[in-house]
């Protein structure tokens, strides 16, 4: 077969392919935009939020992804999302679609076809081969699995570790069962003969683009006592010419850890494949070779992901043999010979131990102890340089040998700045003219073996750098026109000002933000924030600048100022841009909070570089006792009266559980936060009680509430500005909104709800990613109504108007005189002692699962039905009244016995359930898919064979992927009020019903016999439904599917 194809063939394939058809493949249906122009999203590789970041145009046949920066034509898309090289992914589209390259074979070309058949059947194989693996996982295993290697049960289940039972042929068995035969079986690598290649050994699955390409397998206690089962890790059978029977698909040749990746500012190469799990965990980005160094043929996919990383860290074992060291600096040579930015990583090992690797690290150390090693890691230069300095002076030439090559490619002022290091390693004996000479000698050497440039001689490189150092003096930046040893020469100003930087912070993204004073020429400061990006640029930085400040300046001696700046040494802090809560402190951009009070000198502080409103709004300083006490004993007096007590009562109990807000989101059993809706006629009071939750929280009363019709960016930015202090959400009216915005902002609060994180489009084609935290107040004249999942995300209140006008029989006044006694209390100064106290409270996570333990108790009492999620809800109202009631105990205020009676907190959680379950009734979201869908077939859109199966006469099979795009196409030509998910969301209810043995869910995953033209069928795989169970269930009518 041909290795090369001619560019004008290569045309050809990319204007024959139809893109739609190839990318529609792995990521289901488009959404047409225009005439040429579709929309969707990457969902093979990532999620996001507005599910139209992926654009396609068919009439150039060419794509783009805003989330991830990917695009290019329908080769590009092979190549990134199915594993093929170049050559593969043409020969494959030439094959279907027709395109004569000259030299192919009919012959040749089926052989392409049935190979990319052959290669989707393997992946799906080991696919389903991981998910067989993962469901034998027990309890000892997940014990291991942690306390080995610190790997968790969440993280095992959601990348398929697994456990290959040490019976011989279980996972044939099991197979075999799902349809299989034994001949594509075979073609594996996962079987020998009739018995499993893998037996007792814990099972990790590689996985690239969401696909399982390659398993590898950790010896237990119950692996057989073979000879062939004595390694302590075992790779997958592949294919070879010992092999002919496996298919040349199942190569050992894939990186572990890619489906981490993204554009990302750090990337971690480590050297063991826990190594790599446990940091993935973590939050990183990380790949591993799975040994000591990368195979020299693995070079050109290490550069690829390079590219995408503006750091790489290398952090292999620690190890008395050195091993895993020198394997870390074969494969920094090659990254920085390519040019990227690349550190080593010197794990701290107990001199006790003989190794330590990074998984051993993970399991004593956290997030800050990991990023404070990266800060202190070294680059190739930097560790070449102290090795100098280490040495004897005759040894000192030797290791200066190793260093001069790593400067090939480096900048002016890197140059400049690396050259002074040398001289100070040497000492005073050798001269900056000698280091440069020296070092440019070994570049030109270098150069000339390569063949790679035409070469300078090297006495006309060997002077001194061109560019005129930069000085400073109170006036200003200034150079001098000729830079002699006296300095003489004319004076040239480029500024009106100097910054004086005392600290560098850096933000979760690894952002860095340059921050101190900046000082003019008539004595004047002012505080300054740059981003670091800015000094890469005159244009950017001054942007960045003042006003009063001037630079006439270019790039060159901007950069130089910068690396001034950093050789002082500035302090380095975190930068967050989120307010609230990280662990034991609260964070706010003027005050750092621990248990023990006011933190003066924090290492972590908060920035506000959006100009978010909220973040301005936050308190500055600590209130005095008293007039804390003040405002403790109105709130305790009267909050709890300001309207009927179930309203009064959930207000106050979700108020006094938001320091938990954030904590309780990170929980992977709770999940999220409940919003808190206030909705109903004008004069209701919603809005007031509303600003008083806010002042509880610091908000001062002069301050008003943000309009919920405003635009995305606004409100994504107020979403994301706190995590503790809630954003207060006016007017909302969705029956007045268009659909799009009503369900742009439903899915927001979804989100919002989870934590999740939300990208926005930028019109230089980047995209800004917002960390949706907040807690959520929503006022209107409506609650939200046919909205998906929406409802019991929330604690929805409907307060009285005729309670708050005191024109209520049994309230009489009193609420009204309560509420105008705290809108006249000073409740700004409650929030910052509250939250210092709630610092300290260590066993607040007992008391949550407790809370939790007593509405399951409660429910069952009362005979309720309660959906997992309502019930978390519930249990954080109880919890934050204990919260309550336990603070008025540490301040010694006696409460009114009235309103400690628990009666009246259980009216309160049923108030609220059934005012998100109006009629005691759960339907899920797929349940309310199939209804839906029960009325689609009922109106003849859906069709037998085609877009479902009856098998074995009570079984359903659903294709989802077909079926999906006609239901919200029909339900948009129907105006159908409640909102369709996405195919992914259904199939993680679908995934969890499956293990639920009363559910009519039978298996997410089943073969059914569908048409496929004319009286042709084929086997094809669906959701599979028990039709008995639909009916009782659901009240589904078979005979219409029938």
């Amino acid at each position: 077969m041909s290795k090369l194809i001619k560019n004008c063939k290569i045309k050809e394939i990319s204007n024959n392919a139809n893109i739609k058809e190839i990318i529609e493949e792995d990521v289901g249906s488009l959404k047409k935009e225009s005439t040429n122009n579709y929309s969707g999203f990457h969902k093979n590789k990532h999620a996001s939020e507005s599910k139209t970041s992926l654009k396609v145009n068919t009439d150039k046949g060419v794509y783009y992804c805003f989330n991830c920066g990917e695009g290019g034509n329908a080769i590009t898309w092979l190549m990134a999302n199915r594993s093929m090289g170049f050559l593969e992914a043409a020969q494959y589209l030439a094959a279907r679609y027709d395109v004569d390259i000259g030299d192919l074979s009919e012959e040749e070309l089926e052989k392409i076809k049935k190979f990319h058949q052959e290669k989707e059947m393997i992946y799906e194989i080991f696919t389903i081969a991981a998910e067989i693996y993962n469901s034998q996982l027990r309890e000892e295993h997940y014990h291991l699995l942690k306390n080995k290697w610190g790997i968790t049960k969440e993280t095992a289940d959601s990348i398929n570790i697994g456990y290959a039972p040490s019976d011989g042929n279980f996972l044939l068995r099991k197979l075999l069962k799902k349809g299989y035969s034994q001949k594509d079986l075979k073609k594996t690598g996962l079987f020998i003969k009739k018995y499993d290649f893998f037996q007792g050994r814990i099972i990790f699955p590689y996985q690239k683009n969401h696909k399982v390409v390659f398993f590898i397998g950790r010896k237990t206690k119950h692996t057989p006592d073979k000879k062939w089962e004595r390694g302590k890790y075992k790779k997958l059978l592949t294919h070879s010419d010992k092999r002919k029977y496996i298919s040349s698909v199942v190569k050992n040749e894939h990186l572990f850890g890619v489906d981490s990746l993204s554009n990302t500012e750090a990337l971690i190469i480590t050297e063991g494949i826990t190594d790599a799990i446990t940091t993935i965990q973590a939050g990183y980005s990380c790949i591993s070779p799975v040994t000591v160094q990368f195979r020299k043929k693995d070079y050109k996919k290490l550069e690829s992901i390079a590219e995408k990383a503006k750091k790489i860290y290398i952090v292999n074992d620690n190890e008395e043999s050195g091993a895993g060291r020198k394997g870390a600096l074969e494969t920094a040579r090659y990254l920085h010979k390519k040019g990227h930015k690349v550190y080593i990583v010197e794990l701290p090992k107990p001199e006790e131990v003989s190794k330590i690797d990074l998984a051993d690290y993970w399991k004593d150390h956290n997030k800050d102890d990991f990023e404070k090693l990266l800060r202190e890691s070294n680059n190739l230069m930097d560790l070449g340089i102290k090795k100098i300095k280490q040495a004897s002076y005759d040894e000192k030439i030797t290791a200066a040998e190793s260093v001069y090559p790593l400067f090939a490619g480096l900048g002016d002022i890197e140059k400049d700045r690396y050259i002074k290091k040398i001289k100070e390693a040497f000492g005073n004996d050798v001269r900056i003219k000698t280091i440069r000479g020296k070092i440019n000698e070994v570049i030109n050497k270098k150069e000339k073996k390569e063949n790679t440039n035409d070469i300078k001689s090297e006495e006309s490189t060997s002077n001194t750098s061109p560019i005129p150092r930069i000085r400073e003096s109170s006036s200003g930046y200034f150079y001098v026109e000729r830079d002699s040893e006296n300095d003489s020469g004319e004076i040239i100003y480029i500024s009106n000002f100097i910054l004086n930087i005392d600290t560098i912070l850096r933000n979760q993204d690894g952002k860095e933000i340059i921050s101190g004073d900046i000082l003019y020429y008539d004595k004047n400061k002012e505080e300054i924030n740059l981003d670091s990006n800015a000094f890469i640029l005159s244009k950017n930085f001054k942007e960045e600048l003042p006003n009063k400040a001037i630079w006439t300046g270019n790039s060159t001696q901007l950069q130089q100022i910068k690396v001034n700046i950093y050789d002082n040494n500035p302090v380095s802090k975190k930068a967050v841009e989120l307010a609230g809560r990280y662990d034991n402190q609260i964070l706010l951009p003027e005050i750092t909070l621990s248990k023990n009070g006011i933190v003066e000198r924090a290492d972590k502080v908060v920035i506000n570089l959006k100009n978010n409103h909220l973040l301005s709004k936050m308190p500055k300083k600590m209130p005095d006792q008293s007039e804390h006490m003040r405002a403790a004993e109105n709130i305790y007096k009267y909050l709890p009266r300001i309207n009927e007590p179930v309203i009064a009562g959930a207000i106050t109990s979700w108020s006094f559980a938001l320091p938990w807000c954030d904590l309780i989101r990170n929980k992977l059993s709770w999940g999220g936060f409940p919003h808190l809706i206030l909705y109903g006629e004008a004069g209701s009071g919603k809005t007031q009680s509303a600003k008083l939750i806010w002042r509880l929280n610091g908000i001062s009363q002069d301050n008003e509430p943000f309009s919920l019709p405003n635009t995305r960016f606004t409100r994504l930015n107020n979403y994301s500005s706190s995590n503790l202090i809630p954003v207060f959400l006016d007017e909302y009216r969705p029956s007045a909104w268009s659909g799009y915005r009503s369900r742009q902002i439903h899915e927001e609060l979804r989100n919002i709800y989870n934590k999740n994180a939300a990208e926005r489009g930028r019109a230089d084609l980047t995209t800004k990613s917002f960390s949706l935290a907040a807690p959520i107040i929503l006022c209107g004249e409506d609650r939200p109504r046919d909205t998906t999942g929406l409802e019991e995300r929330m604690i929805i209140l409907n307060p009285n108007k005729d309670i708050v006008d005191g024109n209520n029989n049994q309230y009489g006044d009193i609420c009204k005189k309560n509420f105008n006694k705290l809108q006249k209390a000073p409740l700004e100064a409650f929030a910052l002692p509250y939250w210092k106290w709630s610092l300290a409270q260590e066993n607040w996570e007992e008391k949550l699962e407790k809370a939790r333990g007593e509405i399951i108790i409660w429910k069952e009492d009362e005979q309720l039905t309660i959906p997992e999620r309502l019930i978390n809800n519930l249990a954080i109202l109880k919890f934050g009244w204990w919260m309550y009631l336990s603070y008025a105990e540490e301040l010694d205020i006696e409460l009114d016995e009235e309103i400690l009676i628990e009666a009246e907190l259980n009216a309160v959680l049923k108030s609220v359930y059934y005012n998100v379950m109006p009629e005691g009734r759960h339907f899920n979201e797929f349940d309310e898919l199939i209804v839906f869908l029960n009325t689609m077939v009922n109106n003849s859109k859906l069709y037998s064979r085609i877009h479902y199966t009856i098998k074995n006469k009570n079984t359903l099979i659903l294709r989802l992927p077909d079926i999906l795009p006609i239901a919200k196409e029909f339900a948009h030509k129907t105006q159908r009020s409640r909102e369709l998910l996405g195919i992914d969301a259904y199939r993680s209810i679908i995934r969890r019903l499956e293990e639920d043995p009363n559910s009519y869910v039978l298996s997410s995953s089943d073969k059914g016999s569908f048409r496929k033209s004319g009286d042709s069928y084929c086997e094809l795989r669906g959701v599979a439904l028990d039709m008995d169970k639909l009916e009782e269930q659901l009240k589904i009518e078979q005979e219409i599917w029938s």
